[in-house]
């Protein structure tokens, strides 16, 4: 499993390499519902992050079949909101502060998880059936970059209106470089929704065309 720097921060599998194959007790998701949380049934899991999506995914472990879940986090407090954090001692969540997942053993399968704990620099192995990594993701720009458009490091490239390097392709979101919030996620893809309803508008002015009642709040004439 690779923590750090390698692809688990980039979310772009759901499997970590554990023991030269494949296991499906390491993992970046924690799904219910016939999902892979129902393979945990009565084992010790362990995850990885103190992120909102990570401390939702410890409770939800927890309050399953899960015995014995340890959250891992490599700062003193958690990103998460303080009533998430009053939950995961409801459910029984233990938390390990300060603390990063540096390897994770096991022959076929996951069995331990060694831990140091970055301020006094002690290494711990527990006893661990499965293992969750939920530490940060990056944009997919895999069908951007295929299909031409520039990139600005890790985003899509994008103007004031929303619209990529490529006319009439708009691009918003973490995607095109928001920040990591759903409510500026959502603004974004607001405000492209809008730019493109306009460009779309314009071009059909220029073939001489025309259309009825209002896009975007302006009538034909207006644009």
């Amino acid at each position: 499993a690779t923590v750090g720097g390698g692809e688990s921060n980039t979310a772009s599998g759901n499997y970590a390499t554990v023991g030269g194959g494949k296991s499906n007790t390491a993992s970046y998701t924690a799904t219910v519902g016939g999902g892979e949380s129902n393979t945990a049934s009565g084992s010790q899991a362990s995850t990885v992050g103190g992120g909102k999506s990570n401390t939702a995914k410890s409770a939800i472990l927890a309050k399953g079949q899960t015995p014995d879940v340890v959250l891992i986090h490599r700062r003193d407090s958690l990103r998460t909101y303080p009533m998430m954090t009053k939950r995961l001692g409801k459910e029984g969540v233990e938390v390990r502060y300060c603390t990063e997942l540096v390897e994770v053993k096991g022959k076929g399968k996951v069995e331990s998880a060694v831990l140091e704990n970055n301020q006094t620099g002690d290494k711990e192995e527990i006893p661990v059936d499965w293992v969750v990594i939920c530490i940060g993701t990056v944009p997919r720009t895999d069908l951007a970059e295929s299909a031409g458009l520039r990139l600005e490091g890790n985003a899509i490239e994008v103007n004031s209106q929303h619209m990529t390097s490529r006319e009439g392709i708009f691009a918003a979101g973490e995607a095109a470089g928001s920040p990591r919030h759903l409510v500026s996620a959502a603004a974004a893809g607001a405000r492209a929704g809008m730019a493109a309803s306009e460009y779309l508008a314009r071009e059909k002015l220029k073939r001489g065309e025309t259309f009825t009642g209002a896009i975007h709040g302006k009538y034909a004439d207006e644009y």
